[in-house]
């Protein structure tokens, strides 16, 4: 490991543990680029601000104006999200909170962890009515996805989940669901928490990569709840194919933050998640894309134009919700948003015409190479028959 990826490790640890931080020739202007890339500021100021060298230095004015408008934002988000969990719970809204919105309470401070928004597990059925509060509350509707239904307010947005997974991502929906077994009495058990941050954490990591914050929430859960059923735990991860991965990072964590020497797989994933942004490398998508179709067909370019050019039902319907009484102007909505789509978002063709021709076996190889090496693939196509029986 180099030594700019150990200072960010040594003062991310500093932090968390509430310790000064013992660094030599920090490089100020480079660790703020990297902080603000990866949504880690306010986490690294409480360590940098205990270092007198750096209350000198060029960059501490601008790190602290950043530290302060995420608490800012830190703050306006809990205090939204509280009074939008009061009002759900007085109208019989089904709720629960994912990743960011519970993760912030573990941490020594909530503003030490960012989000870039809310995210809520919400009953399909009950849209309609939580539409009308998010409206009286201010909020505007943003536009719905496979698995989410997105409203801003101000900067806060606020994100509503269908589903705790996409259901494009097959393996891991065929677990999951919406998500509504796993929730007891409105409470998930602290073991299936953690499963389902991994899984999320894991979906990121193939499909596109994924930043740094997520895997100090990895470290972070479990260094706060030292007591979790393991044998569970692994036994879940199993299911979902995700065991052997669990034990790289398990060792990449162990090297990052308790003192073990990193693994050589260790070291490829440091590499792999300090070279990300936040949400990872737009550049993958395509690939990983691919890589996906791929496992169902040869023709990866035709079954890719399929897919662009005809969307399922499903996803048409998200975007013209009139078809779900008239499904027979399907074909009529796709002529329709092929040529919408030609002159009103002529880069966006363009740059899907690109990726189709820069496809190529070679580079899907590398990258499946590349999950393969820390225990990770895609894994649709063993799971066809339980889809089927399960009408996904």
């Amino acid at each position: 490991m180099n030594k700019f990826n150990n200072d960010i490790l040594n003062l991310i640890k500093c932090a968390l543990n509430g310790e000064t931080p013992v660094c030599k020739d920090l490089d100020y202007k480079q660790i703020l680029s990297f902080a603000k890339k990866q949504q880690i500021v306010g986490l690294l100021f409480y360590s940098l601000s205990k270092i007198e060298d750096f209350k000198n230095s060029e960059e501490y004015k601008e790190f602290f104006v950043s530290y302060v408008n995420n608490l800012k934002n830190s703050e306006n988000q809990l205090y939204e999200l509280n009074v939008l969990f009061n009002i759900f719970n007085e109208n019989g809204i089904e709720y629960f909170p994912l990743k960011g919105a519970i993760l912030k309470s573990i941490y020594p401070k909530s503003d030490m962890r960012t989000m870039g928004d809310g995210d809520i597990l919400i009953r399909k059925k009950q849209l309609k009515k939580i539409k009308k509060i998010m409206l009286t509350q201010g909020f505007s509707f943003k536009g719905e996805s496979d698995h989410e239904c997105i409203w801003k307010k101000d900067n806060v947005t606020i994100e509503l989940h269908k589903s705790l997974i996409p259901s494009y991502n097959k393996d891991y929906f065929s677990y999951y669901g919406d998500g509504w077994k796993l929730i007891k009495n409105n409470q998930m058990s602290k073991e299936d928490i953690f499963v389902y941050l991994f899984t999320h954490f894991s979906k990121h990591y193939r499909d596109k990569g994924i930043g740094i914050k997520y895997i100090i929430d990895l470290y972070v859960y479990l260094n706060y709840y030292k007591n979790l059923n393991k044998k569970y735990i692994e036994q879940e991860l199993k299911k979902l194919k995700l065991y052997e991965f669990y034990l790289n990072v398990l060792d990449t964590i162990d090297g990052w933050f308790n003192g073990k020497e990193l693994t050589e797989k260790g070291e490829y994933i440091t590499d792999f998640i300090f070279s990300c942004l936040v949400y990872g490398k737009e550049e993958l998508l395509p690939v990983s894309d691919a890589l996906k179709i791929s496992k169902g067909t040869s023709n990866v370019k035709g079954r890719r134009l399929m897919t662009r050019l005809f969307p399922p039902y499903e996803l048409m319907v998200i975007y013209y919700k009139f078809l779900r009484p008239l499904p027979f102007l399907l074909p009529v909505m796709y002529v329709y948003r092929f040529f919408h789509a030609i002159i009103t978002k002529p880069k966006r063709v363009g740059q899907d015409i690109k990726e189709l021709k820069n496809y190529n076996k070679e580079q899907i190889d590398a990258y499946q190479k590349d999950l393969n090496y820390v225990g990770l693939d895609f894994n649709f196509e063993k799971n066809k028959k339980k889809e089927k029986k399960n009408g996904i």
